[in-house]
């Protein structure tokens, strides 16, 4: 788990959450602020972690409906994937996966 701070205010988070010994799934991101480069501080950081203690991949689920958050992730080089896990058959999920490598 990470958490950004600007001004002693904590204004972004995001966490790595074991799926498999290569895989995980990215969890809690947030941004206080859009378009102010928190999130994208906060995922580089969460893959490079991630990538530093051995996964190959990261997955991860949105709303469809939440627009920003999948332009975001697609911009970041992110590609939807079949909902795994608990999201199968959730028509209002939507999962994204990037490798690593």
């Amino acid at each position: 788990f990470v958490v950004a701070e600007l001004n002693n205010e904590i204004v972004g988070c995001g966490a790595i959450k074991p799926v498999s010994e290569t895989v995980g799934e990215v969890k809690r991101m947030y941004s206080k602020f859009p378009r102010k480069k928190i999130g994208e501080t906060v995922l580089s950081y969460l893959e490079n972690h991630a990538f530093t203690i051995g996964y190959s991949e990261l997955i991860l689920e949105t709303r469809v409906k939440n627009q920003e958050a999948t332009q975001f992730y697609t911009k970041k080089e992110y590609k939807v994937i079949p909902n795994y896990g608990k999201y199968i058959d959730r028509p209002e999920a939507i999962c994204f996966g990037k490798s690593l490598k």
